[in-house]
This record gives structure tokens, C-alpha cells and sequence, in this order.
């Protein structure tokens, strides 16, 4: 499998992000599932998004 860099588009996750989402869709796939599907990785990331938003310090905010 090879894969190619889209050059024309910015990045819309830091490598923080992304290495989270790669951890999430490592680990067990949530009750009554075999495995992460896109749909349930994409609403964990909202919700990880939501939560980190929720409890980032103000102080940090620009």
C-alpha cells in the first residue's frame, strides 16, 4: 500500500491528534462491536475534541 501527501491542503490535526486517534482505534472497539468503524472513530474524536476544549486553561486561549 502506498500513500501520498496531499501538498495542496493544510493539516487539519496536530500529530498529537492524530497519535490519539491512533490509540483510540488501537484499542478495544466499544461494547457490542467487533471493531472501530470511521463513523465511531470520527465521534470519539468530537468527543476527545469536546473534553480537551472543556478543560483546556483560559489563560492558554488566543
Amino acid at each position: 500500500m502506498q500513500f501520498t501527501i496531499n501538498q495542496g491542503q493544510d493539516k487539519k490535526l496536530s500529530s498529537s491528534q492524530e497519535a490519539q486517534i491512533i490509540a483510540i482505534a488501537c484499542s478495544d472497539a466499544p461494547e457490542s462491536r467487533e471493531r472501530w468503524t470511521l463513523e465511531l472513530l470520527r465521534k470519539e474524536a468530537i468527543k476527545m475534541l469536546t473534553i480537551y476544549r472543556t478543560h483546556q486553561d483560559p489563560a492558554e486561549e488566543t
